[in-house]
Parts: C-alpha cells; structure tokens; sequence
C-alpha cells in the first residue's frame, strides 16, 4: 500500500533528523569547526603543533594562498607534507581561491577540500592537530583521482529525471562513493604509518588511538551515508504524491537503494 510506503519514507526522514542531533555530527563539526575571518582571508594560515617528541608541525601560507605544511626537528625540515599529494596538486587556502575565482571551494565549517578538477587540496582553519586528520583523508582522495567519471557522468545525464528513473545510475553512485570514502581513509592511515615507520613522527597523536580514528572514519562515513539517505527520501516522498508513479516494484527499488545506503556505509566495515 501507498500509506504503508510513505510511513516507511517518514520513518526515514525522522532517522536522518535524529543522526543530525547525534554525537556523530557533533564530532566531525568540531573537527571541521573554522571561523569566519579565516574563510574570508582575513585570518591567514599560521598554525604550529608540538608532538611527544618534540617535532614541530608547521602550516603556513604565502601571499598568493599557496600553502605549506612542515614538520620540523631541530630546526630542521624533516618532512614536507607535500611530498604525500601528486605533484600536479597544490595545497592553497581561501586567498587562493578568491584570487582565482574558486570560492565555491570555500564551505562553512571545514578543514580540507578536495578537488581533482582544479588539482588542488584546500586547508581549513588549522587550530588543532586533530585537523591533520581530515588533512590526510583529503590526501588519500588524491589518489584515486577520477573514480567516479564515468559514475557521475550516468547521474548527471539523468539529473532532470526522478529517483525512481535513475534507480541504477543512484546506485552505482552510492556503491563507488562508499568505496572512494573508505579506500581515501585507508590510504590516510597509510601515510600515517609510513611516516611514523620512516621518521619516528605520529601524525595520529593528537586523537589518540587508532580506536579514536575509527569513530571519526564511522562519524563521517555516517554523515555521507545520511546526507545520501535524504537525497533519496525527499526525491522518492515527492514522487509518492502521485500514486500513479508507484508500483509495488519502484516502492522496492527505492526501499533497496535505502538498504543498500546503511550496508555501504556500515562501522562494521571499517577498514583496520
């Protein structure tokens, strides 16, 4: 029945209100917390973090919004952040892209963009060390750039078209996206631990443990998760309207691309 499908929706709805009232949001906005000065280029990048050891973790930027993240030992450059991204790819901040005309990269409350278009990665309002978390997810991203081509191509031809025409093309999405973020993730803790293996230095530290990294990666595999659940939700409750558009078989494709959001994106998933 068409009640029974839109209690079903409903129930949805209220599931990704609850997740944007729980600790999992809470947890990745605080970790991607900046200020306003900072996004307008007024605050430049200027942040330094002392590990365990005593190396010293230095982020800057120049005058044209390129940025530079060190760590030092002894006053000494011991690693070059940037030896982890391709070549091709620049760390910048917001004067960069405002100089440059790029100032959709500039969201609220951030602490590393991606964008393989434009081969650059942005760096946030840097205020703790626990934003090198977000730093390296961003890294790991560069690494398979160009993943969702051919993905993003399919939805985008059927962008004008409801959720229950583009079924496959949604799915395919939400299948390589899921891949994308944990694959980004993984070669995030990759890096980390090359870097702690070849010079001693835990760029982890500043969250604690690999436990503590883990609720991060499920908090913001969480957030992907939800923020694609409500896409399909308002999409599907729209076309709901007119019981004319739904059979029993498009109520079960869009319950399915619903299950196969919560598997994907599954903590239980976690790569270790």
């Amino acid at each position: 029945m068409i009640e029974d499908f839109k209690e079903q929706l409903d129930s949805g709805k209220e599931r990704v209100i609850a997740h944007n009232q729980s600790p999992d949001v809470g947890m990745i906005q605080k970790l991607v917390r900046s200020r306003r000065e900072y996004e307008k280029g007024e605050i430049k990048l200027d942040f330094q973090f002392q590990f365990e050891n005593g190396e010293i973790l230095k982020a800057t930027e120049n005058e044209d919004g390129i940025a530079s993240i060190v760590i030092e030992q002894n006053g000494n450059n011991l690693i070059d952040m940037k030896d982890y991204i391709p070549s091709d790819f620049k760390m910048v901040t917001p004067t960069y892209l405002r100089a440059h005309g790029l100032e959709k990269y500039i969201k609220v409350g951030w602490s590393a963009i991606y964008s393989a278009k434009e081969k650059i990665i942005v760096i946030g309002d840097m205020t703790e060390g626990r934003h090198l978390t977000s730093l390296l997810h961003e890294f790991g991203h560069t690494k398979f750039e160009g993943w969702d081509k051919e993905v993003m191509k399919e939805l985008k031809e059927q962008k004008d078209v409801g959720i229950l025409k583009k079924i496959r093309a949604f799915r395919n999405f939400i299948r390589a996206k899921s891949t994308n973020e944990r694959s980004a993730w993984a070669e995030a803790i990759k890096i980390a631990r090359k870097i702690r293996k070849q010079y001693g230095v835990n760029l982890l530290e500043p969250i604690k443990d690999l436990e503590s990294l883990k609720q991060i990666i499920y908090a913001a595999l969480t957030t992907h998760r939800i923020f694609l659940e409500k896409i399909i939700l308002e999409e599907a409750d729209e076309e709901s309207v007119n019981a004319a558009k739904l059979d029993e078989q498009n109520k079960e494709d869009v319950l399915a691309l619903l299950d196969d959001i919560k598997i994907l994106f599954d903590k239980e998933k976690l790569i270790d």
